[in-house]
């Protein structure tokens, strides 16, 4: 993964050197499915105010950590009081770059040979759009 990218910000791993112009253009892109699946999924209700909140960020596993540090950023522009990063399992690589940015990371797995979040799983089926929005409307 080259990067990871937000309605308010990115991150883009400094190993790859890509063009700057096509990097905006996907970061424009992305947004735009972003925002499109907002829509989707919350319709008109307004965001939750994280102002002065304790914020619990959940991720099944973290591979590289660069979508967990994009969703970290974009949960502090709204001033938390805390925000906690927690996953059953996570690179080790990652686990470093987590521990720097959120205000408390807990892992309860990292192992040193970590090809892929799924290697951990039995079952480690995607969800659905429709089963999102069911669980959205509970």
């Amino acid at each position: 993964m080259v990067g990871s990218v937000s309605v308010e910000g990115r991150v883009i791993d400094p190993r790859f050197h890509m063009d700057p112009d096509f990097i905006e253009q996907e970061t424009a892109n992305i947004r735009i499915m972003l925002k499109h699946r907002h829509k989707k999924f919350m319709g008109d209700r307004p965001p939750i105010d994280l102002t002065d909140k304790n914020v619990i960020i959940v991720d099944d596993g973290i591979a590289t950590g660069n979508t967990m540090l994009v969703s970290v950023d974009l949960v502090r522009h709204h001033a938390p009081k805390k925000v906690v990063v927690a996953t059953p399992v996570a690179a080790a690589r990652a686990v470093g770059k987590l521990k720097q940015n959120a205000d408390d990371f807990v892992c309860l797995y990292a192992p040193k040979i970590f090809m892929a979040v799924g290697q951990l799983y039995e079952d480690f089926s995607q969800v659905t759009d429709d089963e999102i929005s069911e669980f959205l409307n509970k």
